[in-house]
């Protein structure tokens, strides 16, 4: 996710929702390297044993998503038609702006 969270990053500052400085690429590796930055800081020393890792992939992941899901549809209507407008609403402030 931190990949495409710097991606995010990178557009919104691009189309001036962020400071423009977060839209900067590196000269060498073509990457917007201050929004990579921000998201995650990269391992120094990979040589060293990393203590946590996601217990059972794939189906911890794959359940945790199941119950998202399962969570998401004992939400009201009234909770689903807020969302509906905030999401317009968020949209025409996107495009428009």
């Amino acid at each position: 996710m931190s990949f495409g969270q710097t991606r995010i990053i990178f557009a919104m500052a691009r189309d001036g929702l962020l400071p423009k400085r977060l839209a900067t690429i590196h000269p060498t590796y073509g990457t917007p390297f201050l929004a990579t930055w921000i998201v995650g800081l990269r391992k120094k020393r990979p040589d060293l044993h990393r203590a946590f890792r996601c217990p059972g992939v794939p189906y911890v992941p794959a359940l945790a998503i199941v119950a998202c899901v399962a969570l998401m549809t004992f939400l009201s209507k009234s909770t689903w038609i807020a969302f509906g407008i905030w999401l317009v609403l968020g949209l025409a402030v996107y495009f428009i702006y």
